[in-house]
């Protein structure tokens, strides 16, 4: 029951950021920014990000888009 208690808060969490993500228009993923970032960690060394487009709104940034690419 543990296991489903949190499924379900989690899925709920999700269920609020995407509606609030969608007030404002917004990829629910990059939060708008067109990019998603990769923090790249090489043991003791901290390695540069890595930036890549958001492949759930195609680097638009847009809630719109990001909801057709669900779609599909």
């Amino acid at each position: 029951n543990i296991f489903q208690a949190i499924q379900g808060w989690v899925t709920t969490k999700n269920e609020k950021r995407i509606a609030e993500m969608k007030s404002l228009g917004l990829c629910p993923d990059c939060k708008g920014r067109g990019i998603n970032t990769i923090a790249l960690n090489g043991g003791l060394v901290s390695l540069n990000p890595l930036d890549y487009q958001c492949p759930s709104c195609n680097g638009s940034g847009s809630f719109s888009d990001w909801e057709q690419c669900q779609q599909q």
